[in-house]
């Protein structure tokens, strides 16, 4: 199943639809579809969904996307996409505080 086909509701956006000068938004994206599959105000807001769609979907299914940020200037950055991201979004988890 790819993220095109999920249900509107599994997909999300917590960053502002209008980016001030200085902002920074995260994008999780399907690797499968090349589908923006949610927008994110911090690298642990996008991570923390990384985890639970392996949770529910499994590990294959998380490694099917990819992370980046965007500033408001246009400037991309790549962070992290595939076994790497499912990997990252584990290592955050454990260091997250309680």
């Amino acid at each position: 199943m790819c993220a095109a086909s999920l249900p509107s509701q599994e997909r999300v956006t917590t960053a502002s639809k209008q980016p001030s000068a200085d902002t920074i938004v995260f994008e999780l994206w399907s690797m499968t579809s090349r589908n923006l599959y949610g927008t994110f105000s911090s690298e642990d807001e996008a991570l923390a969904v990384v985890r639970q769609l392996v949770d529910d979907h499994g590990r294959d299914y998380g490694a099917r996307f990819s992370l980046g940020q965007e500033h408001s200037t246009g400037a991309s950055q790549s962070i992290a996409m595939g076994e790497d991201l499912v990997q990252l979004a584990e290592r955050r988890a454990r260091v997250a505080p309680n």
